[in-house]
């Protein structure tokens, strides 16, 4: 078992590491980032494959890094585990398989490497100054934050509702062990349809005037949810009104469009991608081609 000390110094080179990359790559602290497009611009090729046994892995050849990530994942856990295999890159770890543990809501293992890994992808998506300035813009107090809160941020920042939990008790200790576990109770359909009125078969992306730092990922048939007002363009989404006046957004169809409120000036592009895609990360959002992966 690592000594208490050993950890707390490879979480503290990792948190370094994560926030440098952040800071290479021009990403404000303020801003969530996709994690995709962020190893894609270190230069290491990401793609998706169907595959039920793993979450990702990580590996080089002659043509130079790549990160494989598991397309049937949900999106939140996809995108901690591209971040969690970029840590292995940053880090050099070598070949790294990282098999279906279980949950990613807490440290998985207890090997040196993937401490650093788990604790890079946490604070490359999460750090506290973007938690922080997350929570402050939409008036959100941890003392008395909801579950519709939590998601909300989470959605924002591409993460599971969970992992976001986990993070704030145990990461950044910024809420308490009671708060975090009644939170945890509450189950994803239940929230879902608390925005919705109705049950959402896919997900339920929630999307505000604070949304900044990435576009706005979805796939076929998932949902982004605008407040009143809002409306998208491109023939990759549908939008129509529901009956509490906000706005339903479908992903139709591979592409790219935009989502706008007009009262307040926002805009954000929207990617739509395949259900379950698989294939190269460049290629997630484009009409179907032919792809050698």
């Amino acid at each position: 078992m690592m000594l208490l000390a050993s950890r707390k110094d490879l979480v503290r080179n990792a948190i370094s590491q994560a926030l440098l990359l952040r800071k290479a790559a021009n990403v404000p602290l303020a801003d969530a980032v996709c994690p995709f497009d962020l190893a894609e611009q270190h230069g290491v090729e990401v793609r998706f494959q169907a595959l039920a046994s793993f979450d990702g892995m990580r590996g080089s050849d002659s043509n130079g890094s790549a990160i494989i990530v598991s397309s049937l994942r949900p999106p939140g856990r996809r995108s901690f585990t591209c971040a969690h295999e970029l840590g292995h890159e940053v880090f050099d770890h070598g070949v790294q398989l990282d098999e279906l543990l279980g949950s990613r809501d807490a440290p998985r293992q207890n090997e040196p490497e993937e401490i650093i890994a788990d604790a890079f992808a946490r604070f490359l998506l999460m750090p506290k100054s973007t938690v922080e300035q997350g929570l402050r813009v939409r008036e959100m107090l941890l003392a008395s934050i909801e579950p519709r809160d939590i998601y909300t941020l989470a959605s924002w920042l591409g993460v599971g509702y969970t992992t976001l939990i986990w993070h704030l008790q145990c990461g950044l200790r910024m809420l308490g062990a009671s708060s975090a576990d009644e939170l945890r109770k509450v189950r994803l359909p239940r929230i879902r349809e608390e925005f919705l009125g109705y049950g959402c078969p896919g997900e339920l992306v929630i999307v505000d005037s604070h949304w900044c730092g990435r576009p706005v990922d979805i796939q076929v048939n998932d949902v982004a949810l605008l407040p009143s007002g809002g409306r998208a363009e491109g023939a990759c989404v549908e939008a129509f009104p529901d009956a509490m006046g906000q706005v339903v957004v479908r992903g139709v169809t591979p592409g790219i469009g935009r989502l706008i409120l007009e009262e307040s000036g926002w805009s954000s592009f929207v990617r739509v991608s395949r259900r379950d895609y698989v294939g190269r990360n460049k290629y997630r959002h484009l009409e179907e081609i032919q792809d050698d992966c």
